[in-house]
């Protein structure tokens, strides 16, 4: 019925104990990415705004790499990858590429003069497009995946006319990670398709459409449960192995 999988983005977060005058920070974060990204301009902001907006960001161009985007916030780095379209179905590889940008998060924690990182996670998004060459008459219908999740998911009977679902599982491992799995409906359109005055975006006529999973791991139960705790570089390489084993599950779980 799907496709295969193919992951399209990653964040990698690594948290640090909040500060409000970060943005003074931005000379020797820049320094620390030298050569790699450029500092894009943010609007000032605020100090008691909400510790989740970013204050400073850095891009990188480089056309062999994954388009990446670092996003310095109040109480943490995070680091958003977008897989290049060639890279997305070798979750090895991409595996091995999310644990070399580690050493690089951490050492910025140098840069701001924090030495105990409060927690590290990984979220990663990842699409399985419903093979409609393959697939039966009923795949191109709009609404079959929403069918097919309640099916796997929920125990109500009447769901053929079921548009959107959304389905989270939250897992706490070894008393020290949550493992965080969303499945839902995605649908994508052709933009140059749409009216630009009045874009519609039928359902019909959607370009793609399929199932999105979403798997966040991380080890903020630890941080929430223990006054002491301090996350590393070793848990952050943790984090990713077993985010991706995960996510791995999970797709199999949706192929059946």
């Amino acid at each position: 019925m799907f496709e295969p999988a193919r992951y399209i983005s990653s964040d990698i977060t690594v948290g640090f104990p909040r500060r409000t005058d970060i943005e003074s920070c931005a000379d020797a974060i820049a320094a620390r990415l030298e050569g790699r990204y450029e500092q894009h301009p943010l609007p000032p902001l605020p100090a008691e705004l909400d510790p989740d907006v970013p204050r400073l960001a850095f891009v990188t161009h480089e056309p062999l790499l994954d388009a990446r985007q670092l996003l310095v916030l109040q109480a943490s780095f995070r680091l958003e990858i977008y897989h290049q379209p060639s890279r997305q179905e070798d979750p090895l590889a991409l595996e091995e590429s999310l644990l070399s940008e580690i050493p690089g998060l951490f050492s910025l924690l140098e840069a701001i003069g924090s030495e105990t990182p409060t927690y590290c996670g990984l979220t990663t998004h990842v699409r399985l497009r419903v093979n409609e060459e393959r697939g039966c008459a009923q795949d191109k219908d709009d609404r079959v995946v929403g069918r097919y999740l309640a099916e796997r998911f929920l125990k109500e009977p009447n769901t053929t006319e079921l548009y959107e679902l959304t389905v989270r599982f939250s897992e706490t491992v070894e008393g020290r990670f949550f493992s965080n799995t969303t499945y839902e409906v995605y649908r994508t359109w052709d933009a140059s398709q749409l009216d630009e005055a009045r874009p519609r975006l039928s359902g019909r006529k959607a370009a793609m459409h399929g199932v999105l999973i979403t798997g966040d791991f991380n080890d903020r139960h630890a941080f929430n449960e223990n006054e002491e705790y301090t996350s590393n570089q070793e848990t952050a390489e943790e984090i990713v192995r077993r985010g991706m084993a995960a996510v791995a599950r999970a797709i199999a779980e949706i192929r059946g």
